[in-house]
């Protein structure tokens, strides 16, 4: 009787999920996926199916069926559903199906079914996050989402990406649809075929459709993914959004519309624009009283994020910041901006799309990319550039998260294009100095002097924040050192420059390996290049660094008595077009103490196509002189 009763409960759970119907959905199957859509792949797009259908200048509703084939781990990315809702854009129907490679369902989730996480700003909440990671035991499986978003307001009709890295697609769709009396422009990049535009019932509608696109590998550190594969930008002539209407057509009328925002917020009072005065009494230039009150908003302001429906444009009254101390990026950069109209200073701000790398905008074709705000102040002899939301970034320098991109500066006409400018080697050095005082068992205690400016700066900076424990990890993991018994690191202060460090370890055994009485190191503890650029047939795309560079580091060994040089590395000196390399080393028998000095400079964050195989070269000789051996050995 127990075993009847339990195969009638499982039967009556297979019905409730959903198992009711388990013939498999044939289209879905993996074997009838071409092998050429395989090859390089670890995703094949089957379907996708999108929907844009705009009702006035603030309603929208998005609508997609998305099937995708996932054909090893490498993809399993695929498998987390992430959407998103707030005050302006509400999540509704949900449907997602996961099924084997047979095209049998397996599982199903509806809304209800997903988990609900609230997304807050530091002080507000801006809406929902709903996620599901799906769980497969093997590969390949199928994963199908279906769901709609409704907007109300809006700003931007949001751009459609068709395809990422290592993802085929056998046909995908996308179909707008928008009132006659509505002017709404659009370009597709990376498509063969041109957009079908048709009428019917005072509607426009415009398909794009794609099939048989066959994977792209992702070219490492080129910058945004997205320019590579198919795409579509949109902008309408007429938008609105919680009640402030605008054109978003031209990048002029973005900045116009961002000044009706800004409008009655950017001014401080005539008290707070006496306190301002006052700070900058003593100053001789316009360029000095900029740098008082950009070092003034570093020590006293806060940054919080605050992205909540009109806020995600819109800034906090200047007023309001200077009581409060705190605020976002626009809230920030529009105060400063308030604060240098009271000297008669000029400055806009700008938006601008932040990330390392992200220099991906095309300026021929309005449309919102953009997720931060900077401050730009045009002077006479120069321009400087400000990120305010930064405590410790040195003053006219912006750092790899925003620097050498295109920028929308928000002027009094309206919005501009510039371009940011990219910081120079000379402003991104690290210099270290260590100290490694041997004993007769092979131990070491070693100290470290780091003098760091610019993006190395920052880095310590942020190193400094850390508990000790991931101070350690950061000093063996990116600096290279051996993992030691005994760890300490200090720090000056952040206004300081350049920015100081100083780290002192202890580890029982200095050399790599012992032979006999001879004991074999490596010529430095800090590793002036660690990452192995990897070897393309024929790279086709720039690769970024972070920053422009220079690092040098300065290395004495003082043996224990009764210990001598036996061998030590050649001298090196190497260069590619934009980078070059010197290693010297050397014995003074006098004080017993060997040598090692090297220096790295690479003069560009780009290095094109064309070099980026005599850079890898580089680059590996590089590591290659890092991991030659000083040989030094007993006398007695």
């Amino acid at each position: 009787m127990k075993t009847i009763c339990c195969f009638f409960c499982a039967l009556l759970m297979f019905t409730i999920n959903g198992f009711s119907n388990p013939d498999p959905v044939d289209k879905y199957r993996v074997d009838l996926i071409k092998e050429e859509l395989k090859k390089d792949a670890y995703a094949v797009k089957r379907l996708e199916e999108t929907e844009i259908e705009i009702s006035g200048p603030d309603k929208l509703i998005l609508r997609t069926h998305e099937v995708t084939t996932i054909l090893d781990e490498k993809g399993k990315s695929e498998l987390v559903v992430y959407l998103r809702s707030s005050k302006n854009r509400s999540l509704e129907d949900v449907d997602i199906k996961l099924y084997d490679k047979n095209g049998i369902l397996m599982e199903r989730y509806k809304k209800k079914d997903l988990y609900t996480q609230a997304e807050l700003s530091e002080f507000v909440q801006d809406g929902f996050i709903f996620y599901k990671k799906l769980v497969t035991g093997s590969y390949p499986v199928t994963i199908e989402k279906e769901y709609s978003i409704r907007y109300n307001g809006i700003f931007q009709i949001p751009g459609i990406s068709f395809a990422r890295p290592y993802e085929s697609i056998e046909a995908a769709s996308l179909k707008l649809k928008f009132p006659s009396s509505m002017i709404v422009n659009y370009k597709a990049y990376n498509f063969t075929k041109k957009a079908v535009h048709t009428t019917e019932k005072n509607q426009e509608i415009v398909e794009f459709n794609i099939d048989n696109f066959p994977a792209k590998m992702y070219e490492k550190e080129s910058g945004s993914v997205i320019k590579d594969y198919p795409h579509i930008f949109f902008n309408a002539e007429k938008i609105e959004f919680e009640g402030y209407p605008g054109n978003g057509s031209s990048w002029k009328d973005m900045g116009l519309w961002y000044n009706s925002l800004a409008k009655n917020v950017n001014t401080l009072s005539l008290p707070h624009q006496e306190d301002i005065k006052k700070l900058v009494s003593g100053a001789n230039s316009d360029k000095e009283k900029v740098k008082i009150l950009y070092e003034y908003l570093q020590q006293n302001f806060r940054y919080v994020s605050i992205q909540l429906g009109i806020g995600g444009f819109k800034p906090f009254p200047a007023d309001f910041l200077h009581e409060k101390k705190y605020g976002d990026c626009k809230g920030l950069s529009n105060y400063l901006e308030a604060c240098l109209a009271a000297l008669n200073i000029k400055s806009y701000s700008a938006w601008i799309q932040s990330g390392d790398n992200e220099t991906y905008l095309d300026t021929s074709f309005a449309h919102d990319v953009f997720n931060h705000q900077i401050l730009m102040v045009p002077l006479n002899k120069d321009t400087v550039w400000l990120e305010c939301t930064s405590n410790y970034n040195e003053f006219g320098h912006l750092g790899s998260f925003t620097e050498n991109r295109f920028a929308l500066v928000l002027t009094e006409n309206g919005g501009k294009i510039v371009k940011t400018p990219s910081s120079k080697f000379t402003e991104n050095t690290i210099t270290a100095f260590t100290d490694i005082n041997i004993d007769v068992d092979g131990g070491a205690k070693i100290t470290t002097r780091f003098l760091s400016t610019g993006e190395y700066k920052y880095d310590m900076v942020n190193v400094s924040r850390l508990n000790s424990d991931d101070q350690k990890d950061y000093a063996v993991n990116y600096f290279g050192f051996s993992n030691p018994n005994e760890f300490k690191m200090d720090f000056g202060g952040k206004e300081k420059f350049p920015y100081p460090a100083k780290l002192d370890i202890e580890v029982e055994k200095i050399y790599e390996f012992k032979a006999g009485s001879k004991l074999f190191m490596r010529p430095r503890f800090y590793k002036i290049w660690q990452t192995k650029l990897k070897q393309y047939e024929k790279r086709t795309q720039d690769y970024y660094l972070e920053v422009p560079i220079t690092k040098s580091d300065t290395t004495a060994f003082h043996l224990a008595e009764g210990y001598t040089v036996e061998a030590l590395p050649k001298d090196k000196s190497i260069s590619f077009a934009k980078g070059k390399y010197e290693s010297k080393y050397w014995y003074d028998e006098a004080s017993r103490t060997i040598f090692s000095t090297a220096k790295l400079t690479v003069t560009s964050q780009v290095i094109e196509p064309a070099i980026y195989e005599e850079a890898r070269l580089f680059f590996d000789q590089v590591i290659d002189d890092t991991n030659q051996k000083v040989v030094c050995k007993k006398t007695n």
